[in-house]
Protein backbone atom coordinates (compact mmCIF):
# COMPACT_ATOMS: atom_id res chain seq x y z
CA UNK A 1 0.00 0.00 0.00
CA UNK A 2 2.79 2.62 0.95
CA UNK A 3 4.48 1.52 -2.33
CA UNK A 4 1.20 2.38 -4.42
CA UNK A 5 0.90 5.77 -2.34
CA UNK A 6 4.76 6.87 -2.67
CA UNK A 7 4.63 6.23 -6.71
CA UNK A 8 1.41 7.72 -7.20
CA UNK A 9 2.84 10.88 -5.44
CA UNK A 10 5.99 10.76 -7.33
CA UNK A 11 3.65 10.94 -10.62
CA UNK A 12 1.54 13.58 -9.38
CA UNK A 13 4.59 15.65 -8.45
CA UNK A 14 6.15 14.98 -11.77
CA UNK A 15 3.20 15.97 -13.63
CA UNK A 16 3.06 19.31 -11.91
CA UNK A 17 6.29 20.35 -12.70
CA UNK A 18 6.56 22.68 -16.06
CA UNK A 19 9.64 21.50 -18.05
CA UNK A 20 12.67 23.01 -16.80
CA UNK A 21 15.28 24.81 -18.93
CA UNK A 22 18.38 22.14 -18.33
CA UNK A 23 16.51 19.49 -19.59
CA UNK A 24 17.28 17.18 -21.94
CA UNK A 25 14.96 15.01 -24.01
CA UNK A 26 13.01 13.50 -21.38
CA UNK A 27 13.07 9.69 -20.52
CA UNK A 28 9.12 9.38 -21.22
CA UNK A 29 9.55 9.57 -24.85
CA UNK A 30 11.80 12.15 -25.88
CA UNK A 31 8.80 13.81 -25.84
CA UNK A 32 10.04 17.20 -24.02
CA UNK A 33 13.49 19.10 -23.59
CA UNK A 34 16.17 20.29 -26.44
CA UNK A 35 17.32 19.25 -29.21
CA UNK A 36 19.82 20.79 -31.20
CA UNK A 37 22.04 19.91 -34.64
CA UNK A 38 24.28 21.52 -37.16
CA UNK A 39 22.52 22.51 -40.37
CA UNK A 40 25.36 23.81 -42.09
CA UNK A 41 29.01 25.69 -41.05
CA UNK A 42 27.94 28.17 -38.90
CA UNK A 43 24.44 27.77 -38.87
CA UNK A 44 22.24 26.04 -36.13
CA UNK A 45 18.43 24.97 -35.56
CA UNK A 46 17.76 24.58 -31.64
CA UNK A 47 14.61 22.96 -30.91
CA UNK A 48 12.67 23.23 -27.31
CA UNK A 49 9.38 21.44 -26.49
CA UNK A 50 7.88 21.89 -23.52
CA UNK A 51 4.50 21.01 -21.25
CA UNK A 52 1.44 22.37 -20.79
CA UNK A 53 3.00 25.03 -17.77
CA UNK A 54 5.53 25.97 -20.04
CA UNK A 55 4.37 29.85 -21.45
CA UNK A 56 5.15 31.20 -24.84
CA UNK A 57 7.80 33.42 -23.56
CA UNK A 58 9.65 31.06 -21.46
CA UNK A 59 9.84 29.05 -24.21
CA UNK A 60 11.61 31.91 -26.36
CA UNK A 61 13.86 32.74 -23.60
CA UNK A 62 15.20 28.88 -23.49
CA UNK A 63 15.96 28.92 -26.99
CA UNK A 64 17.56 32.27 -27.32
CA UNK A 65 19.39 31.47 -23.92
CA UNK A 66 20.80 28.31 -25.42
CA UNK A 67 21.92 30.12 -29.13
CA UNK A 68 23.58 32.44 -26.63
CA UNK A 69 25.77 29.65 -25.05
CA UNK A 70 25.75 27.48 -28.03
CA UNK A 71 27.55 30.37 -29.73
CA UNK A 72 30.30 30.98 -26.90
CA UNK A 73 30.84 27.86 -26.54
CA UNK A 74 31.88 27.61 -30.08
CA UNK A 75 33.97 30.58 -29.63
CA UNK A 76 31.28 33.51 -31.74
CA UNK A 77 30.17 36.34 -30.45
CA UNK A 78 26.95 36.96 -31.59
CA UNK A 79 23.67 35.22 -32.87
CA UNK A 80 22.19 36.32 -36.04
CA UNK A 81 18.29 34.94 -35.55
CA UNK A 82 16.99 33.60 -39.33
CA UNK A 83 13.81 32.31 -37.40
CA UNK A 84 11.99 31.72 -34.49
CA UNK A 85 8.65 29.72 -34.10
CA UNK A 86 6.75 29.26 -31.35
CA UNK A 87 3.72 26.85 -31.39
CA UNK A 88 1.29 25.31 -28.88
CA UNK A 89 -0.18 22.28 -30.10
CA UNK A 90 -3.36 19.47 -28.73
CA UNK A 91 -1.18 16.49 -28.56
CA UNK A 92 -3.10 14.09 -26.47
CA UNK A 93 -7.01 13.96 -25.63
CA UNK A 94 -7.70 11.64 -22.90
CA UNK A 95 -10.90 10.70 -20.71
CA UNK A 96 -11.09 11.72 -17.47
CA UNK A 97 -13.39 8.93 -16.63
CA UNK A 98 -14.04 7.20 -19.36
CA UNK A 99 -17.68 6.71 -19.64
CA UNK A 100 -19.48 5.39 -22.84
CA UNK A 101 -23.16 5.42 -23.77
CA UNK A 102 -24.30 4.11 -26.89
CA UNK A 103 -27.91 3.75 -27.36
CA UNK A 104 -30.55 6.92 -27.22
CA UNK A 105 -31.38 6.25 -23.49
CA UNK A 106 -27.61 6.59 -22.23
CA UNK A 107 -25.71 9.86 -23.55
CA UNK A 108 -22.35 9.43 -24.97
CA UNK A 109 -20.44 11.57 -22.30
CA UNK A 110 -17.35 10.39 -23.09
CA UNK A 111 -16.72 13.60 -25.83
CA UNK A 112 -18.13 16.03 -22.37
CA UNK A 113 -14.96 14.82 -20.18
CA UNK A 114 -11.95 14.84 -22.36
CA UNK A 115 -8.63 16.50 -20.94
CA UNK A 116 -6.37 17.72 -23.23
CA UNK A 117 -3.09 17.86 -23.12
CA UNK A 118 -0.87 20.82 -24.84
CA UNK A 119 3.02 20.92 -26.08
CA UNK A 120 4.81 23.89 -26.95
CA UNK A 121 7.52 24.24 -28.90
CA UNK A 122 9.99 26.94 -30.04
CA UNK A 123 12.22 26.46 -33.02
CA UNK A 124 15.25 28.56 -33.85
CA UNK A 125 17.11 28.59 -36.86
CA UNK A 126 20.07 30.61 -36.18
CA UNK A 127 23.77 31.40 -37.84
CA UNK A 128 26.86 32.33 -35.65
CA UNK A 129 29.26 35.33 -36.40
CA UNK A 130 32.22 36.63 -34.96
CA UNK A 131 30.61 40.41 -35.53
CA UNK A 132 27.54 42.14 -35.71
CA UNK A 133 26.20 41.87 -38.98
CA UNK A 134 22.44 43.40 -39.28
CA UNK A 135 20.04 44.60 -36.90
CA UNK A 136 19.33 40.69 -36.40
CA UNK A 137 22.43 39.71 -34.85
CA UNK A 138 21.63 39.31 -31.07
CA UNK A 139 25.05 39.34 -29.00
CA UNK A 140 25.86 35.51 -27.76
CA UNK A 141 27.12 36.94 -24.09
CA UNK A 142 23.50 39.08 -23.25
CA UNK A 143 21.39 36.17 -24.50
CA UNK A 144 23.37 33.37 -22.50
CA UNK A 145 22.66 35.61 -19.32
CA UNK A 146 19.34 35.27 -19.85
CA UNK A 147 17.47 34.71 -16.76
CA UNK A 148 15.13 31.72 -17.10
CA UNK A 149 13.36 31.51 -13.31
Amino acid sequence: MFTRLLLLLCALLLAGCATPYDSKPSLWGGQTGFSQSQIGPDRWQIEFVGNDLVSRETARKYVLKRAGELALARGYGWVEVMSLDIVRDAVRATPRRPQFGFDRYEPDTFMEQLHVEHRISALLILRLAHRQQGDEALSAAYLARIATD
